[in-house]
């Protein structure tokens, strides 16, 4: 039996972890045995996944100092050359891996962390240059987006395979079961339940969303909308979600399962300027919620029409386009529409996508 590893460098609920479990269950379902390497820093938990090998690196104290260290150095020394048949780095971040491998697979979802609205910390601009460098020694590149793709071919110009495959979302989910209870519960007058998954940071525009809300309580329809905000919000955003004082707002710092927020939910809130794919807009769309987001490009992609998009960050029209969704007809016109497109990111279709470039590339 042919065999692949796939070397994941982050953390169980980051959604570029979440795409690579999607790409070990599709590399299982085309008949490879498949062995998991997660990368973790000294100082951190590491998850457990059956049958992994763990390697750690190195921790200070300073996360971006870990990061440039680790992801630089000595992930890639630690590991070493592997001895599978096909090899995914899950990350661009995993690219100093790639001289050990050379013939590596890239999986990028994103180039946030290389971008001056995305970036987290001061290391980006060095892992950019450094590892970005070593692209030419992979066998291919597989982004996420048309979009993430177009930024990467910009930035590094060459010769290297790249190819746009949707990722699937493996998610358990009864979507035309959970839409039907969903407008039963609209029927009988119940509040609109909203989700909202997203790390703070001031592209994801939560500061925004808390406005919305202080709105719809200031205009009467707080009311009949419920909006839950999954989130670890940092000390800023804390202080001025205090200040704002929104009562159909509630912070859920972190769950368990991601399945069971988007279970509790009827339709997800999507602010987010800056996406290289938008995992939280597929997953929503497995469960059949209507979604109302901006215009960012790579959501409009994956969307394909399927979404409620407002051009503008205005706190009235968000408002009102979450309201409309109180009407049972209108929320089963878009859950139908979140329904169809949700097909498209099925774990088979996937796995059709990624035999096809595999087969290419070999």
């Amino acid at each position: 039996m042919k065999t692949a590893a796939v070397v994941s460098g982050f953390e169980r609920f980051k959604g570029s972890t979440v795409v690579a479990q999607g790409y070990s269950e599709a590399l299982r379902g085309l008949g490879y045995e498949v062995h998991w390497y997660q990368c973790v820093s000294s100082g951190a938990e590491a998850t457990k996944w059956d049958g992994c090998r763990i390697t750690r690196g190195v921790s200070v104290g300073l996360r971006s100092v870990d990061q440039g260290l680790n992801f630089s150095l000595f992930y890639p020394r630690r590991l070493g050359r592997l001895s599978e048949d096909l090899v995914f780095l899950t990350d661009p971040a995993l690219l100093g891996m790639a001289s050990a491998n050379p013939g590596s697979y890239l999986v990028v979802h994103d180039l946030r962390e290389f971008s001056p609205d995305g970036r987290s910390s001061v290391v980006a601009p060095v892992l950019f240059y450094y590892l970005l460098s070593k692209l030419p020694r992979v066998r291919g590149v597989l982004i996420d987006s048309e979009t993430t793709r177009a930024e990467l071919e910009r930035r590094v110009p060459g010769k290297t395979p790249m190819a746009v495959v949707h990722p699937g979302v493996g998610l358990d989910s009864d979507g035309a079961d959970h839409a039907r209870r969903s407008v039963a519960r609209l029927e009988r007058g119940e509040p609109l339940r909203f989700l909202y998954v997203a790390v703070d940071r001031p592209y994801k525009e939560i500061r925004f969303l808390i406005k919305v809300a202080r709105n719809l309580d200031e205009r009467g329809l707080g009311e009949g909308i419920r909006i839950i905000l999954v989130s670890r919000l940092r000390s800023s955003t804390h202080r001025f979600l205090e200040q704002e004082a929104p009562r159909c707002l509630s912070v859920v710092p972190e769950v368990e399962e991601i399945s069971h927020a988007y279970e509790q939910a009827d339709a997800l809130v999507f602010p987010s300027r800056f996406e290289g794919f938008g995992l939280p807009v597929v997953e929503a769309m497995m469960f059949g919620l209507p979604i109302v987001t901006g215009t960012a490009p790579a959501v409009s992609e994956l969307l394909n029409g399927a979404g409620i998009q407002l051009g503008e960050y205005d706190v009235t029209a968000w408002g009102e386009a979450m309201a409309r969704l109180r009407d049972p007809s209108v929320y089963q016109q878009w859950t139908s529409q979140s329904l169809a497109r949700a097909e498209h990111f099925s774990s088979a279709r996937f796995q059709e996508r990624l035999a096809r470039v595999l087969a290419a590339w070999s």
